[in-house]
């Protein structure tokens, strides 16, 4: 008996020096037999697991060299990374190409995905996804099809699809994710539909809908911005945000079952001032468009959001951090339960239409879009370090 007395104070001991702490009660609920993850304002404490993103930077590459105005770079809208760290950046316009390659070091390597119709052309990017093999796959909306290029850049195969899809990729299974609309003037609003498909574009089941209220019904006006819908592909999942359901987001797996819902309380955040008064003037020269739209007071849910090689997901939101370009992301763990608060610094600038403004995190690396106050944009990469 004297023993354990005396075992018991050095335990004790112990747990005081290194934080030998109980995770904290994760709220979960079940919904349709689909579990429903809880996350309320306030991380929670996740026992093992740090929370605080260390951020070291590595290379930058500024658009306003002279060198790459030459080849046509200032103006791009995507960036993303292969598992060599090679760095490739995309033109959503229209160009001579489309597509630039750097190495991990910075240096410019060569541009491929020439603008036209023919084999390895392009017309128009509507999505781009770089898969576990780091094959470049273009979805093409003006000319229907999904282009494979290696990583060398050099065309693989093609894949056309039927006109009434606006998009496709190809998921790790072989199923594909589409997008369409569907148009039928017997509806009160215009349905953008994602959808899970099988090899042949066969639908197998629909993931989810946002349904776009339309401009004759009613009178209604619709906010002038861009509306929240956005998905993520990851080797095994897919992430889907959607406004009309809040700050929640679906993760399936690749053949469509939906693994979990995530949820988090928010508290709407304000139009920044700017925005406002840029949105009141684009109105004001165009004032057909003042029948259609109005400057709305609040922001939606979120902006957008990444997922990391480790499957956290980082959610952009619209509060500000300590400066005007720096905002405040939530993240995630990979099972969907709130963690860690951090601010980023911005990766893009925020517009009147509030598109989504997008990084990508990948080999323990954080590619960062941001515009520089030339108006020229620089590709910032960071290592990243969890502790």
């Amino acid at each position: 008996m004297n023993k354990i007395l005396l075992i018991m104070p050095l335990v004790f001991l112990f747990c005081f020096s290194f934080g030998c702490q109980k995770q904290e009660q994760i709220d979960r609920i079940i919904e349709d037999g689909v579990e429903v993850i809880i996350n309320h304002q306030e991380p929670y404490r996740v026992k093992g697991t740090p929370s605080t993103l260390i951020l070291e930077k590595e290379i930058a590459i500024d658009m306003e060299r002279d060198d790459l105005a030459e080849i046509g770079l200032p103006d791009v809208s995507f960036v993303d990374a292969d598992s060599e760290g090679n760095i490739y950046f995309f033109r959503y316009r229209r160009s001579e190409y489309f597509i630039f390659k750097f190495d991990k070091n910075g240096n410019f390597l060569k541009s491929f995905g020439r603008a036209g119709q023919g084999p390895g052309e392009i017309q128009m990017i509507s999505q781009v996804l770089i898969d576990s093999n780091d094959n470049i796959i273009i979805s093409d909306e003006a000319n229907r099809k999904i282009i494979f290029f290696d990583n060398s850049g050099e065309l693989d195969k093609e894949v056309s699809y039927v006109s009434n899809i606006e998009s496709a990729l190809p998921l790790e299974n072989g199923n594909h994710l589409i997008r369409r609309r569907i148009r039928d003037d017997s509806l009160k609003s215009l349905p953008h539909k994602l959808i899970l498909s099988n090899a042949n574009f066969e639908e197998i089941k629909e993931l989810d809908v946002y349904n776009q209220p339309l401009f004759w019904e009613g009178g209604n006006k619709r906010p002038y911005r861009a509306f929240l819908f956005e998905w993520r592909i990851t080797k095994d999942r897919i992430y889907i945000g959607n406004e009309q359901r809040g700050y929640e987001i679906l993760v399936y797996d690749l053949d469509g079952n939906l693994l979990r819902k995530i949820r988090k309380d928010y508290i709407p955040s304000a139009m920044p001032e700017y925005l406002k008064e840029e949105s009141e003037k684009s109105l004001a020269d165009n004032p057909g468009r003042q029948r259609w739209f109005y400057v709305p007071e609040e922001t939606p849910p979120f902006n957008s959001f990444f997922i990391d090689d480790d499957e956290r997901l980082f959610v952009r939101t619209y509060e500000e951090g300590l400066d005007e370009d720096e905002y405040f992301h939530d993240v995630f763990t990979s099972d969907g339960i709130y963690f860690s608060r951090q601010i980023l610094k911005s990766y893009g600038k925020l517009s009147p239409d509030l598109m989504p403004l997008i990084a990508v995190a990948k080999s323990s690396k954080l590619y960062c879009l941001q515009e520089k106050e030339s108006g020229y944009k620089e590709l910032v990469v960071y290592k990243i370090k969890w502790e």
